[in-house]
């Protein structure tokens, strides 16, 4: 996948940080950095990603705040 099209999808998410957001699209941001060698575990990535904020998983949505 193209990095353009990374940027598009890491903007996404960026953008709907504080509001509801697909559990899948946060996944697929950070298989994305993953592939393209940001992060060593998608653990890692995700620990990294929303380091300082709160992170709630309720049917199939994360809440950030």
């Amino acid at each position: 996948m193209k990095p353009a099209k990374q940027e598009v999808l890491t903007r996404y998410v960026l953008k709907q940080t504080g509001t509801l957001f697909k559990f899948e699209a946060l996944i697929l941001r950070a298989v994305l950095s993953m592939k393209l060698g940001d992060a060593p575990t998608l653990a890692e990535h995700l620990k990294r990603f929303h380091a300082g904020c709160l992170l709630i998983y309720y049917r199939g949505y994360f809440f950030v705040s």
